[in-house]
């Protein structure tokens, strides 16, 4: 089929495959009106088109090629004799880009391009010539030899072009420079000088001219004849640029004048031999001048501009003193930086630079001046913009001169180390009488900042000073009275030695509006007393901050700040009777107050005062720890209302004994409230609280807002960590309140029981609310409680404005809405849904609510109990519901066990605009009639279905999708179109590698996500990939750009040494949590086009990559390396074979980022060659082991700082290892230090008690504290560091022998409380007792994981005193009352001697339990049991329990004899999954009682309790073991009977149990065992059968059979009973999704299936004869592996006839066994076995 396009003129194509893009035979019916044609990433294209079809592009106009990788030349030749010429007679544009492998453009004697005006060639590495007429390149003529190439038009020409072995571009420019404009030459590696001095003067139209890249370029222009006199001039340039000539001597190397009458822009970058812009040749010497100086009298620059000068290292005047007069006159800008032998910018000269505004001096670490003092008078009139930082040697900026500066407006001077003086004390009055902002920073020996001078800085507006650690004052007594009347603002931070701020001056300060005062340690006042009474009376906002010896902020004066607006007061120990009488002098226009840290304040202001903050429009209190209340009553039988009618904003956070906002009985009213905040206040009752006189007591009513409360306007609304907090809103509000919020934000409230109570509450709030999100509140259950709704009484339908819904950590939650509004209560307007870890919550919308979602755009469900989205209704009981989400985007349903459906009925449904879609970890959905049918997008009805796939652009698969799609390989449909995928939950250690052959469906993957599997290699070996070659799209995967690598705990690398190259396009590498790889990788082989690597929180890697990877990343420009704890070096060494010398290049590294790495070391500790061409940012913080960047040389041109903070602090001496070295001596690394790594740091534990390392180490900002192998401590933290740690997340102890407590808490007035302490990890400390010994409560608030192990003497969590003899009841619980862990998780404990986990006396046990989902307990000698029947409620969400090694154990529950018969006969644990008992030498029953429930669990495993004969027994009181004895046949034990229920387990492992008879009871409970997958019976010798007969039907979905050493084992399946028909007789009710095939007359063969099972093991059985007695027909339809091993009695496998169609051999002697086969199993045993 032909196909034409004979109008076509624009034709795009990207990222093909083809080889060919037209037939010859018909492309001229499609290209003859071609007029643009763009090529990219085509990589099997070898050439573009023929020279014949070339002819034929008379209208092309516009070429672009780029990316083809096979790509040898762009017109192929048919006939290589063929030498004519070709014309493109239209082309204006050709660009080729990234072509590796072009050698040359075409073949032939001549190439014209007539219109050609741009011209670009970048990355073709091999191009040796544009065209060539031999076959053989090593002969050709240079590229674009002008005899064979034709450029008359050319007026833009870019060549990046590397390994071109020529040495001048005279041919090439020598044809084209009539019309040539712009030209860019780049990576010109052998190029020694651009073109001659007769092609220069023929570029009489060159605007632009840069070269860059040309590493053995010694001039740019050269002469042709020695005593040539002739000017050289350039009449049009006005931009030329050199940059990065690492050679380069001159731009001009003789005697001619070089004149640039038009240029306007130059600059001179990063050309380290630079000797002079023109250099004289002297001819008697036939020698070059060796003078150093930039410009001489040989250069004429008469109308520049903007000049540039950096990294010139050999530079020493930039210019001469010959230098013409006319030059520079109009130069405006001047950038200099990184001349390290420049000593001073501007000498004396008769330049006098009239037109100079912006001058910028940076890195100039020889600079001693920066004006010479013979300087014209008349010099930078018109300077505005001064900017010096980083010149160590200058002593000062403007010395005794007479240049005046009169237009100076900005002054920056930062990091001059050894600056002592800014100005003279003599200069002149008018000088700087302009200067409008100052900037002072980091310069250590300045003792002033104004001197006792005659200029006044009558215009200075704003004056920032920081980090000057010996300034001593800032303006001297004699400063003129008039000075700095136009002072505005004002910032004085960090300076150590400050005393004051405003001394007994003249100066009133009468305009100074901001004042900012922080961290002068030594500050002991602000103002002197004999300050003028007029002074600051404009001052609107005053802030100060960490001023430690600060007593009193506002002076006894008559200075009353009547315009202060704002005032924020942190951290001091001011006299706190000061602070509540402020308001009385500055309260009038008072609008924004911030109060924080202040430890002694019991209350803010009295009542009285409160009523004339009528301005005040912010108020935030934070971290106070005593204050009560806010606002204080002065008289209790006050009753006029409290206003703040401006206040907007109101947030009160981390008050820590808070009990109200107002304790009284006045109304408080907000009306202009917009923001609301109360956060961690945990002993708040309420926002108001009444106060009954009779009484003297308070209403405890633990509502936060009541009818004193109006808050009309409120539209935000945050609450988080109020864990008394039983209602938000108290059935009566004061009218209007609460009716205009938007948002609504509730967290952390343990004991908030609802949200929206009742009616009222939600047709008020509801009307506004648009987004609501709750988390971590364990005790709520509901959200919308909507039972008394009433549409009679309401008159009317509420229609919400309900968008966003988010629901996280409400493990008691078991429905958002109580009940199905009836459309009384609609929700069209929610947009997006997310809902997390609330395991009891089983449906998320009502029917009525779930139909009209027709704006939802995200469906969002993680780690929850939920079994349907959407609950049934009751109109909808039996008809067909249709549910549409046409906005539905993505959808993402994950760790959802208990998911059966979408709906429980007959549905339909529709996602038309699903993108992305992610789902893992739950049952496959099933329809209404329990078959599997599409019910929602998922599992492989969705892959089969074109009309939603192509939609997709993001998508997440798990092992079984995969596995599930991979079933399917005949359907050519199942294909995707997205552009991103996520590999999950690939959790067993069957695959070490991923299956990438699978990725062959992606044919446009460019984003690979690969999360929480087990792989141990991401990508196969060579040889394995041959082997698989035919399932692996190597294709594919190179179009990945993006890999990001998420908790890969195993894996070791992400490809072996020998892997090919699969990535070549990889451009972006996220690394995180994948704890096990070393190193990045060893492979050089897919790092070639990496540009940003970010590797995030490895805990094992020791180095980042390895050298010859390092030398990969030329192509790398970003590297960000955090929280890897093992990190020594990012650049590791190979061994004993390197080389002597070795340089690495990272070419266009940008950004370098080290953070949170407490072991570096060094960059690389070889002695290396670094060069770091393009390095601009490096960001160094946390890394207080960094002692030096790299042991070998280090170039780093661009360089000027190392940010150490958030807020872009930096540092800077010299170079990069001076930086970092002086930084490791001053402890830089220290500071603002989140992780501490204690036993790496032996001076901090030699002095931890003595010297209190607070001040270095900022306690409030760590977050992980951790201390292994330490023998010195009894005890880690006092109470007082302790509450110092208000930000810690982590605390690990390993490994302290002598350690008795964590925290000591003795003589301690207040308790103890960590409120965001996450991890408490505590190992192999010996002497252990303890984790906080104090009288006090210890309160854990955010406590997730409590990890105790081998600390064999701790008994409790937390004691009243560290004596040998405190109490014993104490001691016998490791939890008493005296702890708090409300939000507790995950528990383990090892090795311990606790006799109790939780004490019985406790109340409300389960505010301590209810959200622990992990329990670990091991080698517990002394526990005979781990929870009593009482408790067992409180552990709803238990997910996992394993006990192992606790020898005295004798049951797990034990129900208490107080406990009538019908409490205890139920034991009920709702989300337990997984359970396993090991090593429990006395364990007899996992409890007593009548019955045992567990519905969720799926793995059950029981390991060496020998004397376990029965699970559950209703042997209750007395001596169990007696009870046991005394039964008559003791054999008639079963483990498991009626008494237990577990409907979903599915594996089953049992081993060493040697009491055990019998494992099912004949009669078992409806729906138990039905899932069983895999079942393993190891060494229990008693055992006679495995399953009763009765047994048979619910092994349908067994797939694993495994059976070892059982010495008494007769039979699996038991033959006692007749037939099957009789037990089905026994069962009340049929089980569902049976495929037993039965029955069952006397006359008719039985048939026995097992529909499932696929492996069967059965070895070490020495009484083994048959599977089963019984003589009726089995079949195997899926069986195909059988081994057999040492089971000498059997004779046979069955009695009667067995199918197995898939088996094909047996195995009898192990793993190296090949098998054998004899027509049937049966036959097969009898002939091989016997």
């Amino acid at each position: 089929m032909q196909v034409a396009f004979p109008k076509l003129e624009e034709l795009q194509l990207s990222w093909i495959n083809v080889e060919s893009i037209w037939h010859t035979s018909i492309a001229s019916s499609y290209i003859e009106k071609l007029k643009k044609l763009i090529i990219k990433n085509c990589d099997n294209l070898e050439y573009l088109f023929t020279s014949s079809m070339a002819r034929d592009l008379v209208m092309l106009g516009h070429l672009e090629i780029e990316g083809c990788r096979k790509m040898g030349k762009v017109i192929f030749t048919e006939n290589e004799a063929e030498n004519g010429s070709l014309i493109f007679p239209q082309l204006r544009i050709l660009e080729i880009k990234s072509l590796p492998k072009l050698e040359r453009f075409c073949h032939g004697n001549y190439i014209e391009f007539p219109r050609l005006s741009q011209l670009l060639i970048e990355s073709c590495p091999v191009l040796k010539t544009f065209i060539s007429s031999s076959s053989s390149l090593d002969t050709c003529t240079p590229p674009l030899s002008d005899m064979k190439v034709v450029l008359p038009s050319l007026e833009e020409l870019q060549l990046c072009w590397r390994n071109v072995n020529i040495k001048s571009l005279t041919s090439i420019t020598s044809f084209c420079v009539q019309r040539l404009k712009k030209l860019i030459i780049q990576g010109f590696d052998n190029l020694e000088f651009l073109f001659s001095s007769c092609v220069a003067r023929g570029l009489v139209m060159l605007e632009q001219l840069e070269i860059k890249e040309c590493t053995r370029m010694r001039e740019i222009i050269v002469i042709e004849n020695a005593e040539e006199k002739e000017n050289l001039i350039f009449p049009q340039l006005k931009h030329l640029s050199i940059e990065d000539l690492q050679n380069l001597v001159a731009f001009y190397l003789g005697n001619c004048i070089v004149e640039f009458p038009s240029l306007e822009d130059l600059e001179v970058l990063n050309c380290p031999e630079l000797k002079g812009f023109t250099v004289k040749y002297s001819e008697s010497t036939s020698c070059i001048v060796n003078i150093q100086t930039l410009f001489n009298e040989q250069v004429a620059f008469l109308n520049l501009q903007w000049l540039t000068i950096t990294h010139l290292k050999n530079l020493e005047m930039i210019w001469h003193s010959k230098v013409r007069a006319d030059s520079f006159c109009k130069l405006k800008s001047l950038t200099v930086k990184n001349c390290d032998k420049l000593l001073t910018v501007f000498p004396s000269t008769e330049v006098a630079f009239l037109n100079l505004q912006w001058l910028t001096i940076i890195h100039l670490k020889n600079l001693e001046m920066i004006w010479h003092s013979k300087v014209r008078a008349d010099s930078f009139c018109k300077l505005e913009l001064l900017t010096v930082e980083n010149c160590d040697k200058l002593l000062t900026v403007f010395p005794s001169t007479k240049v005046a500066f009169l237009n100076l407006q900005w002054l920056t001077i930062t990091h001059l180390k050894n600056l002592e003086m800014i100005w003279h004390s003599k200069v002149r009055a008018d000088f700087f009488c302009k200067l409008e902002l100052l900037t002072v920073e980091n310069c250590d020996k300045l003792l002033t900042v104004f001197p006792s001078t005659e200029a006044a800085f009558l215009k200075l507006g704003r004056l920032t000073i920081t980090h000057l650690k010996n300034l001593e004052m800032i303006w001297h007594n004699k400063v003129c009275a008039d000075s700095f009347c136009k002072l505005k603002s004002l910032t004085v931070k960090n300076c150590d030695k400050l005393l004051t701020i405003f001394p007994s001056t003249e100066a009133a300060f009468l305009n100074l509006q901001w004042l900012t005062i922080t961290h002068l340690k030594n500050l002991e006042m602000i103002w002197h007393s004999k300050v003028r009474a007029d002074s600051f009376c404009k001052l609107e906002s005053l802030t100060v901050e960490n001023c430690d010896k600060l007593l009193t902020v506002f002076p006894s004066t008559e200075v009353v700040l009547p315009s202060l607006e704002e005032l924020q007061l942190c951290w001091m120990n001011v006299n706190i009777k000061w602070l509540t009488s402020i308001t009385t002098f500055c309260v009038k226009k008072l609008k924004k107050l911030i109060i924080q840290g202040f430890d002694n304040l019991e209350f803010l202001f009295s009542s009285c005062v409160a009523r004339g903050l009528v301005m005040l429009e912010r108020l935030e209190i934070r971290e106070c720890k005593r204050m009560r209340e806010i606002i204080v009553t002065e008289n209790a039988k006050e009753k006029e209302n409290l206003i703040f009618p401006q206040l907007n904003h109101l947030s009160i956070e981390d008050l820590q004994n808070l009990v109200a906002f107002y304790l009284g009985n006045c109304i408080v009213e907000f009306p202009s409230v917009e923001d609301l905040k109360v956060l961690n206040c945990p002993e708040l009752k309420g926002f108001t609280v009444k106060y009954f006189e009779s009484t003297s007591c308070i209403v405890d009513m633990q509502t936060l807002f009541n009818e004193q409360a109006a808050f009309p306007n409120l539209e935000r609304l945050s609450i988080t960590h109020l864990k008394n907090l039983e209602m938000i809103w108290y059935n009566k509000l004061y009218a209007n309140s609460f009716c205009r919020l938007i948002s609504l934000k509730v967290g952390n409230c343990e004991k908030l029981s609802t949200v929206f109570p009742c009616t009222d509450i939600l047709g008020k709030v509801l009307k506004s609310l648009e987004v609501l999100s709750i988390y971590r509140c364990g005790s709520l259950e509901g959200i919308f409680e909507i039972a008394e709704f009433n549409v009679k009484q309401t008159h009317a339908v509420i229609d919400t404005k309900f968008k966003e819904l988010n629901i996280e950590g409400l493990p008691r939650l078991k429905h958002v809405w109580n009940k199905d509004s009836q459309g009384t209560l609609t929700f069209h307007d929610l947009e997006s849904v997310k809902v997390s870890y609330c395991g009891s919550l089983k449906n998320l919308f009502p029917a009525s609510i779930g139909k009209n979602l027709l704006q939802l755009q995200k469906l969002h469900l993680y780690w929850c109990g939920v079994e349907e989205i959407v609950t049934m209704g009751e109109q909808e009981a039996r008809a067909i519901v249709s549910f549409e989400f046409p906005q539905v985007t993505s959808l993402k349903l994950e760790v959802l066990p208990r998911l059966q459906c979408f709906y429980p009925r007959k549905h339909t449904t529709m996602w038309k605009m699903l993108k992305k879609f992610y789902f893992s970890h739950f049952n496959l959905v099933k329809g209404a009639d329990g078959r599997g049918q599409l019910d929602f997008p998922v599992r492989l009805p969705l892959f089969s279905t074109k009309k939603i796939i192509p939609q997709l652009e993001k998508l997440s698969l798990t092992r079984d999708d995969i596995a599930m799609i991979c079933e399917h390989e005949s359907k050519q449909d199942i294909l995707f179109n997205g552009k991103v995928l996520q590999i999950q939950d690939y959790l067993d250690d069957e695959l070490d590698v991923l299956p990438v052959g699978f990725l062959k469906r992606f044919c446009h993957l460019e984003n690979l996500i690969v999360s929480y599997c087990n792989f141990k290699e991401l990508f196969p070996s060579k040889g394995e990939v041959e082997e698989q070659e035919k399932h692996i799209e190597i294709e594919t995967l190179s179009r990945i750009k993006t890999l990001n690598l998420k908790c890969l705990p195993y894996l070791r690398h992400i490809w072996s040494h020998d892997s090919p190259s699969v990535l070549q396009n990889l451009e972006t590498l996220d690394i995180f949590k994948c704890d096990s790889l070393i190193i990045l990788s060893t492979s050089i082989s897919s790092f070639q086009n990496l540009t940003t690597l970010n590797v995030t929180s490895c805990k094992g890697m020791i180095n980042l990559v390895s050298v010859s990877t390092a030398q990969s990343l030329v192509q790398l420009e970003s590297i960000t390396v955090e929280s890897c704890h093992m990190l020594t070096k990012i650049v590791g060494s190979e061994g004993d074979g390197m080389q002597d010398y070795i340089m690495i290049t990272f070419a266009k590294l940008r950004f370098l980022t080290l953070q949170q790495l407490p072991r570096l070391e060094s960059f690389c500790s070889e002695n290396f060659t670094f060069k770091f061409p393009c390095l601009e940012e490096v960001t160094v913080k946390q890394c207080p082991k960094l002692k030096i960047f790299s042991e070998g040389e280090l170039d780093t041109p661009l360089l000027w700082r190392v940010i150490i903070k958030e807020e872009d602090k930096y540092r800077w001496e010299d170079d990069l290892n001076t930086t970092i070295q002086r930084m490791y001596m001053e402890e830089v690394g220290f500071a603002g230090l989140q992780l501490l790594m204690l036993s790496d740091f032996p001076k901090f534990m030699e002095t931890w008690y003595i010297k209190n390392p607070q001040g270095l180490l900022d306690f409030r900002r760590l977050q992980v504290l951790e201390i292994c192998n330490c023998s010195k401590f009894r005890y880690l933290l006092t109470h007082s560091m302790a509450m110092g740690l208000v930000q810690l997340l982590q605390l690990i102890v390993k490994n302290c022998g002598t350690m008795e407590q964590v925290i000591m808490g003795e003589g301690a007035e207040n308790k103890m409380e960590f409120s965001h302490l996450s991890l408490i990890n505590l190992e192999s400390c010996l002497d252990l007792t303890s984790f906080y010994v104090g009288s006090h409560s210890l309160e854990l608030p955010s406590l997730n994981d409590f990890i105790v192990k081998d600390c064999p003497k701790m008994v409790t969590c937390a004691a009243s005193t560290s004596s040998e003899e405190h109490d014993k009841e104490e001691s016998q619980c490791l939890f008493s009352s005296k702890v708090e862990t409300p939000n507790l998780e995950f528990l383990s404990l090892s090795s311990n001697n606790i006799q109790q986990i939780l004490d019985n006396l406790i109340p409300k046990i389960s505010s301590y339990v209810q959200n622990l989902r992990k329990l670990c307990v091991e080698g517990c000698g002394n526990l005979k049991n781990l929870l009593k029947s009482s408790m067992v409620k409180s552990f709803e969400q238990l997910n996992w329990l394993e006990i192992r090694d606790c020898h005295m154990i004798e049951e797990i529950i034990l129900v208490e004899e107080s406990v009538d018969e019908e409490r205890m006969c139920k034991i009920f644990f709702p989300n337990l999954e997984f359970l396993l008992l090991q090593d429990l030498p006395k364990l007899r029953r996992f409890c007593s009682g009548n019955y045992l429930e567990l519905p969720c669990l799926w793995k059950l495993k029981i390991s060496k309790c020998p004397v376990l004969k029965t699970f559950i027994s209703n042997f209750i009181f007395g001596d169990m073991i007696a009870s046991f004895d005394n039964v008559k046949n003791t054999c008639a034990l079963s483990l498991f009977d009626t008494k237990v229920a577990f409907p979903k387990l599915e594996r089953l492992i049992i081993e060493h149990v040697k009491s055990l008879n019998k494992i099912w009871n004949d009669q078992l409970e409806v729906n138990s065992f039905c899932q069983l997958t895999l079942m393993s019976i190891v060494s229990c010798e008693k055992l006679m059968t495995i399953f009763p007969f009765s047994m048979v039907e619910r092994l349908q979905r067994l797939d694993k059979l495994r059976i070892w050493n059982c010495d008494s084992l007769e039979e699996i399946l038991e033959s006692q009973e007749p037939s099957i028909s009789q037990s089905q007789a026994q069962k009340a009710t049929p089980l569902p999704l049976l495929e037993t095939v039965t029955c069952l007359e006397d006359d008719v063969k039985d048939e026995i299936v097992f529909s499932k099972l696929k492996y069967l093991q059965l070895c070490g059985l020495p009484r083994l004869s048959s599977f089963c007695f019984v003589k009726c027909k089995f079949e195997f339809p899926f069986l195909e592996e059988v081994i057999l091993m040492d089971c000498p009695s059997m004779q046979t496998f069955s009695m009667d006839e067995i199918r197995t169609p898939k088996l094909q051999k047996v195995k009898l002697t192990g793993d190296v066994d090949e098998g054998f086969w004899d027509d049937n199993l049966n036959s097969t045993i009898q002939l091989h076995l016997t």
